[in-house]
């Protein structure tokens, strides 16, 4: 077989530069080679590994994607979540604010572990506010009347409570791209909820003060689902 000269020449350089370009290009090639070759032996093997071990995890019962962790649809009538307060925070054309009350001291921090709640800064706050203007002799009874403007929000909580089951309307499938609104809405029911505890006890009114301690503990408990 006649090998074109060209090809006599690119292979056969005649001089030490030529030379030395060949090895080098020589060696790239094999070592190139070389890495494919480990590269692609690995990803089989790894590829193999999983294999297995997904076919053994499943045949424990293990769930392996988060598919297989979210749980089915329940009906709404066992289901805390499937009213429409929560709904709307899921609803992301709503622009709704649900138990917004402002912050009656200087810092965030609305009170302290064993404190006593001052009534009189949280109604000289709500009537700020524009919640009501009409105030009485007792701070706690106005603090109870401003806190009047979420009570169809407590309607709703109070009739779901009692429903077995909650499911709230998270998107899992998106992974930690995940949204869950419902947390700062049941963390901003439950300051609202320890504010109107505390008035209602002090006016007296423990059978309220129990039946939103209810709520705060059905608020809790949803989370665990």
């Amino acid at each position: 077989m006649n090998i074109p000269p060209a090809v006599v020449k690119i292979f056969k350089p005649k001089t030490w530069f030529g030379r030395l370009m060949l090895r080098g290009l020589i060696m790239n090639a094999v070592l190139f080679g070389t890495i494919t070759v480990f590269y692609c032996e690995e990803r089989w093997r790894g590829e193999h590994a999983w294999n297995r071990y997904k076919a053994e995890a499943k045949a424990r019962g293990t769930k392996l994607t988060i598919a297989e962790f979210i749980r089915p649809p329940i009906k709404d009538e066992d289901n805390f979540a499937a009213i429409p307060l929560f709904r709307d925070v899921f609803d992301t054309n709503s622009t709704t604010i649900h138990f917004e009350i402002p912050y009656a001291h200087s810092t965030n921090k609305t009170a302290v572990l064993g404190s006593t709640t001052d009534f009189g800064v949280w109604r000289d706050k709500f009537v700020t506010e524009g919640f009501f203007t009409n105030t009485t002799d007792s701070a706690a009874y106005d603090v109870l009347e401003a806190l009047k403007k979420f009570d169809s929000e407590f309607v709703q909580l109070r009739a779901a409570a009692a429903r077995p089951d909650c499911q709230f309307p998270v998107k899992w499938k998106n992974g930690f791209n995940v949204q869950m609104p419902h947390l700062n809405l049941i963390m901003q029911a439950a300051r609202v909820l320890r504010l109107r505890i505390a008035a209602e006890l002090a006016e007296g009114k423990s059978a309220e003060a129990y039946e939103d301690s209810k709520i705060c503990l059905r608020l809790y408990h949803a989370l665990e689902k």
